[in-house]
């Protein structure tokens, strides 16, 4: 009876020495791997440019998609698009006392026409922000802080019955926030290929995109404060 329990043993280890040989020639994980953060952002702002203002609104809400990877375990770079659209109020008139006083026009002899009023042409604006920003970061264990700042660059386009104005402006871009770690999505034990999703997060954010930043003071001023809430998945 040993003889035979002895026989299976040594069978069953043979069976099995393939599968341990093929476990033992797997190259061992890295002790850490780079998190790669995907997410959404719905985002409001509030503008400061008088012109803008006064033509469109103050405050907008857009939605902001994002992604982000560590290269190093406390640091992000994260890259972030927005997009927005806006009608103007056509045909309203504001008077003069009213205007920004580079948008008022002058007279012959040069003077500036302080009696007329204005009115808003009809059309639209659409706004494009694009960021770029470096984070620093920290995990309390159920939730991680983050604040940071970066290349802002507001693509827009305004399309009214006065006519069409395109460009870009550069500026600065800070944030600060928190994700909370939802514990909705349990990270697999062992992956079996790819980088599968190990967590989701509910994000809030808080930040300033500053146009004039690099001293251009003219033209559109995309300034705003930015208010977000958003969901991350982290792979």
């Amino acid at each position: 009876m040993n003889a035979r329990m002895m026989s299976l043993a040594l069978l069953l280890g043979l069976a099995g020495a393939p599968a341990l040989a093929q476990e033992a020639a797997k190259p061992p994980r890295p002790p850490w791997e780079p998190d790669v953060l995907f997410g959404f952002r719905g985002v409001g702002e509030v503008w400061q440019d008088p012109a803008i203002v006064q033509s469109y609104r103050s405050s907008r809400f857009s939605g902001a998609g994002f992604a982000a990877l560590s290269l190093w375990k406390p640091v992000l770079l994260e890259a972030e698009v927005a997009y927005m659209r806006q009608a103007s109020a056509g045909g309203r008139t504001i008077p003069a006392d009213e205007v920004p006083k580079n948008l008022l026009v002058r007279d012959e002899t040069g003077a500036l026409d302080e009696s007329a009023r204005y009115a808003i042409a009809s059309g639209a604006v659409e706004l494009m922000p694009v960021t770029f920003s470096v984070l620093a970061r920290k995990d309390t264990g159920g939730a991680e802080l983050f604040a940071g700042a970066g290349l802002a660059l507001a693509v827009f386009n305004e399309r009214t019955d006065a006519g069409t104005v395109s460009g870009v402006k550069p500026g600065l871009d800070m944030k600060a926030g928190v994700r909370v770690h939802t514990h909705v999505i349990n990270p697999p034990v062992r992956p079996s290929g790819g980088r599968p999703v190990q967590g989701m997060d509910v994000e809030l954010l808080l930040g300033r995109r500053q146009h004039h930043a690099f001293g251009l003071g003219t033209g559109f001023d995309f300034s705003a404060w930015r208010i977000g809430i958003g969901l991350t998945a982290r792979l």
